[in-house]
């Protein structure tokens, strides 16, 4: 079984709903390189991690993705 499947297993929507609910309130800044990083340690991720990088991290987390269960207008 692939690692992402297993952790998928760890994870319901719900609790995940959770987490992304705290990462709103996570300071991220610039680095030296332009790109939006995390400026504290959150869950799994360490200080200097990106945003894009947490963000395909949900993305294959969620059931139907992060853009339908968040970003989704219906």
């Amino acid at each position: 079984m692939e690692n992402r499947e297993k952790l998928r297993r760890l994870f319901c929507d719900e609790q995940l709903d959770k987490i992304w609910d705290e990462l709103q309130h996570v300071p991220f800044d610039f680095d030296d390189t332009g790109e939006y990083c995390l400026s504290v340690d959150f869950y799994i991720w360490e200080a200097g991690t990106s945003q894009i990088e947490i963000w395909y991290w949900f993305n294959s987390m969620y059931l139907e993705g992060l853009v339908k269960r968040h970003f989704n207008n219906k």
